[in-house]
């Protein structure tokens, strides 16, 4: 059994001093030496190959994901000619690379979310919830396949026109929406 002051002298001797560099390195950097800086330095492209990936994923106001993109909190919901969906909570709509996902928080933890593909096209928003699971929340008065004529389009602010009926065309909801 080895004493204490045997175990001391033993580490002391482990700390080199690495002159050219000015670094001190401990014993486990002895160790592995040369294999560890090979598999260091064997990383470190893959490393920054993962960050660039990343890094082009990602995407802001006005960029990839057009004048759409962030997170939207509807103020209100005006009707003409018709009755106005019961709104029974905050609802937000969030929009990025196509998808929309419409989130309903109903206060005290209740959550709900439901998600869709949008497209933007020559003042119209096209909205398709394919899956009649993911239909949208029934407060928004929208079918699951909609065409919403956009009336304003800011960086904070967006007005959307939505005929239910086609055949009732003075039957409308009007939807505005702030950016969040």
């Amino acid at each position: 059994m080895k004493r204490l002051s045997d175990i001391s002298s033993s580490l002391k001797g482990l700390l080199v001093r690495d002159s050219a560099r000015g670094a001190s390195l401990k014993g486990s950097d002895l160790d592995c030496g040369a294999r560890g800086a090979r598999a260091s330095r064997s990383l470190l492209p893959l490393l920054a190959a993962i960050l660039l990936l990343l890094a082009g994923a990602c995407t802001h106001n006005g960029g990839p994901s057009g004048p759409l993109y962030g997170r939207w909190h509807l103020q209100r919901i005006e009707a003409d000619n018709m009755t106005a969906p019961a709104q029974n909570g905050e609802i937000y709509w969030a929009f990025q690379n196509g998808m929309i996902q419409m989130l309903l928080d109903r206060g005290g933890h209740s959550v709900s979310q439901t998600y869709g593909a949008y497209r933007l096209a020559d003042n119209t928003l096209f909205l398709n919830f394919s899956e009649e699971r993911y239909a949208p929340f029934s407060e928004l008065g929208l079918a699951r396949q909609s065409e919403l004529q956009v009336l304003k389009l800011t960086g904070k602010e967006f007005t959307l026109l939505y005929t239910p009926d086609p055949t009732l065309p003075d039957a409308t909801l009007t939807y505005y929406l702030r950016k969040w």
